[in-house]
């Protein structure tokens, strides 16, 4: 007979989720003999890896069961999910920028060749066009 794993929690009985502010509680860090884990901060949860009994808070790891979330309407103050934040957003823009631009060539590329073939100044003028729509719109002014 096959023993059912049961769901990964929270000390306080909470199912964790991505999103989810936390707290370590003091006693058990220091009945784990990790004390200096107690940081008193408010720490955001970024990944569950419940297969290990562990959360990713920004770059850190923490047992769940050093954890409990915290106030209702609580600010996230450790400065290292805060950083993770930031860091996230920013690939998270950069990313977006280079798929803009890599489609954004291979079409120019593409009415470019187009207009060239066909030798239509018609067809170039399109080109130029959507070329500077698609700038404007890159640069947010559309």
């Amino acid at each position: 007979m096959k023993r059912r794993k049961s769901t990964p929690r929270l000390a306080d009985g909470t199912v964790p989720r991505v999103g989810q502010r936390v707290v370590t509680i003091s006693e058990v860090a220091e009945q784990w003999g990790l004390a200096h884990a107690h940081d008193g901060l408010v720490h955001e949860i970024t990944r569950l890896l419940d297969h290990c009994g562990l959360v990713e808070c920004g770059p850190r790891q923490i047992g769940m069961a050093m954890l409990r979330l915290a106030p209702t309407g609580s600010d996230v103050t450790c400065q290292q999910c805060l950083c993770w934040h930031a860091r996230l957003s920013k690939w998270r823009i950069e990313a977006e920028v280079f798929r803009i631009t890599r489609d954004l060539l291979e079409s120019l590329t593409n009415l470019v060749d187009l207009a060239e073939l066909r030798g239509s100044l018609h067809e170039y003028e399109a080109a130029l066009g959507i070329a500077r729509a698609a700038i404007a719109k890159a640069r947010g002014e559309a």
